[in-house]
């Protein structure tokens, strides 16, 4: 990761001139142990499977992940989307008073150890929108994330879903397609293709 932060310095330089300090900051070296990083890869295959035993064990992972790099901030953020998911009324695996604190937990400290992530603030987001009901907050969180990363199919699969609690159908259906064609793999994303056209009647 070392050699990759310097290569994309070094094309950025030439492509652009002299970086700023704000761009340099983004390259500065911020090493992620590679175990630390296969724990996290682990958990996120799990989690995509949304299963009450997949998310639990996707948990772990996450944790595991944690323990061998406290500052690695994805792996916070992706232990929060597992609380949360747990705890919301589609599994009710566990209560959602648990998934609240300990989502909310985790999502603050990933957002404290990086700013600039999309997957961060989109924890935040859906922590607002599902058990907290702070409807401004939300999406204020889901803008954020989707202009840090306008490629994170999460954070557009879930705003989608924000948008249609509120009938903006066609926010909606743009923001379901949009995850959907950036990751057809993220088969939640599928599923919402569907769905989503479904409660529009189309």
């Amino acid at each position: 990761m070392l050699l990759e932060n310097e290569i994309a310095k070094a094309i950025a330089e030439q492509l652009r001139g002299k970086l700023n300090p704000e761009e340099q900051s983004l390259f500065r070296a911020n090493p992620v142990d590679p175990a630390a990083h296969e724990a996290y890869l682990q958990g996120l295959y799990l989690w995509n499977r949304r299963t009450p035993p997949a998310l639990h064990e996707a948990i772990r992972y996450f944790t595991e992940a944690i323990d061998r790099d406290p500052q690695f901030a994805p792996a916070y953020a992706g232990r929060a989307n597992a609380y949360t998911v747990l705890g919301s009324w589609a599994f009710e695996a566990i209560p959602p008073a648990e998934a609240l604190r300990n989502a909310k937990r985790d999502a603050e400290r990933a957002v404290q150890l990086d700013g600039n992530s999309a997957e961060a603030h989109t924890a935040r987001a859906v922590i607002r929108q599902v058990y907290e009901w702070d409807w401004q907050g939300a999406e204020t969180e889901f803008r954020r994330a989707i202009a840090l990363s306008p490629s994170y199919a999460t954070a557009r699969q879930w705003y989608g879903h924000d948008l249609c609690d509120f009938e903006r159908v066609e926010e909606c259906l743009a923001e379901t397609n949009h995850a959907h064609a950036l990751d057809p793999a993220y088969l939640v994303a599928a599923v919402d293709v569907g769905f989503r056209l479904y409660g529009a009647r189309r």
